[in-house]
């Protein structure tokens, strides 16, 4: 039934992810996979299956992904047109998603952790080193940087200036950049420094 419901439309917008009680957040973690832990950071099989039928109507076909914490997509983010992460939404979560997949806002969000293409490429749990770990010490490409983000349009970033030029250990620095949108649509730009 989806699949010809899909043939029927000009795109498709495929909500899928990740709960709360799947990731036994809140106290849900009866509901979870391991007493609230995850064993997979991938999306759940069903979903996965999903994905693929939907990609076969040839539609364009645009992935809304909600969850806590990273998802592995196992090549999947090539069958998608385009891929919004919305974490848990909340309330107005369903307002929000439709200003930005209509284009009365533009996206402007940029990723505050790594998203790994899969859980092989994380250090066992029990390793509390932080070799292979976040966007600084992992060698692995991951299947999203720490940092990234698209939005509709382009920005230009001019003029950096540094407050000190040689810092000591723990000392704080400001600076101040000039950014410009250079693009057609109205945008809100995130500038993250690491």
């Amino acid at each position: 039934v989806v699949h010809w419901e899909a043939i029927a439309s000009d795109l498709v917008i495929a909500c899928l992810g990740t709960t709360p009680a799947m990731e036994g957040e809140e106290g849900e973690s009866f509901y979870s996979d391991d007493g609230g832990d995850r064993k997979s950071i991938s999306l759940p099989a069903p979903q996965v299956e999903l994905l693929k039928v939907l990609a076969k109507t040839g539609m364009p076909l645009i992935l809304v992904l909600s969850g806590g914490s990273p998802i592995a997509l196992n090549g999947l983010e090539d069958v998608a047109d385009a891929i919004l992460f919305v974490w848990y939404p909340g309330q107005e979560g369903g307002a929000a998603v439709a200003e930005v997949l209509f284009g009365d806002a533009a996206p402007s969000g940029k990723l505050p952790l790594t998203f790994p293409r899969s859980l092989e490429q994380l250090p066992p749990f029990e390793d509390y080193s932080m070799a292979q770990r976040t966007y600084r010490y992992s060698s692995a490409e991951p299947l999203f940087p720490f940092g990234f983000g698209l939005s509709y349009t382009t920005f230009e970033y001019s003029q950096l200036k540094l407050a000190k030029k040689r810092l000591t250990p723990g000392q704080p620095l400001s600076l101040s950049v000039t950014v410009v949108n250079t693009g057609s649509a109205a945008a809100e730009e995130v500038v993250q420094v690491y």
